[in-house]
């Protein structure tokens, strides 16, 4: 059977001062929103574009329901016609179990 040894070193000096260095030190406030007043209007414009883009497709996906709607319909009546002509249905079964029973 093989063993393998794990070998656990000290971190370095470099790797130290890297983990200091970092925002992650105990008792430090990070700040959450842009450093400079460039950022700050660069991230309004973005959040302005990225929203005025999704109302345009929601008022695409409205103004389109309509006809949509339509096709789908005018869908149903061709299935319900092309089946009344093959199987020579004047209504359909739950149609003709609705009239039976008041």
């Amino acid at each position: 059977m093989f063993t393998t040894k794990v070998v656990f070193s000290e971190p370095s000096r470099n790797q130290i001062r890297r983990r200091k260095s970092k925002s992650c030190v105990k008792g430090e406030m990070v700040l959450c929103f842009p450093s400079t007043p460039q950022k700050l209007w660069m991230t309004v414009a973005l959040f302005l574009g990225g929203s005025s883009l999704f109302g345009v497709g929601l008022h695409l996906s409205y103004v389109h329901v309509a006809p949509q709607q339509a096709r789908i319909k005018a869908r149903g009546d061709f299935v319900k016609d092309k089946l009344r002509k093959k199987y020579g249905y004047d209504q359909f079964p739950y149609e003709k179990l609705k009239s039976k029973f008041p």
